[in-house]
């Protein structure tokens, strides 16, 4: 296994949702539990750099392929979130396409978005 850490990229939709998680827990919570909970997801995207296998086979979840290009898998953030991703192995690199909440129903939303 090779050790080189993978490159995360993350799609601007991805960061626009981590934007507004921040903004719904700052309005309701606090400024700083939304600041710790932003930087708690960042974190967890850094565990793929090592590991970006650990997640499950999203588009065996899902039914179908998510996208026609690239296999996608997904991985369980903070208990709370859905990030799906693929895996460019030849240049090192982790794009994360999609952001939900475990309370969301994804599997509707992105069969939504395939039409």
């Amino acid at each position: 296994m090779d050790s080189k850490l993978y490159e995360i990229v993350i799609a601007p939709k991805v960061l626009e949702k981590i934007s507004e998680i921040g903004d719904y827990i700052a309005d309701n919570f606090s400024e700083t539990f939304a600041k710790k909970r932003i930087a708690d997801i960042f974190d967890s995207f850094e565990t793929l750099q090592m590991f970006p296998q650990v997640g499950f086979d999203a588009d065996e979840r899902v039914g179908f392929r998510i996208d026609n290009k690239h296999k996608i898998k997904g991985v369980v953030i903070l208990g709370k979130y859905i990030a799906l991703y693929s895996i460019d192995e030849k240049k090192f690199l982790v794009n994360i396409v999609y952001l939900f909440s475990t309370k969301e129903d994804y599997m509707n939303a992105l069969k939504r978005e395939r039409k």
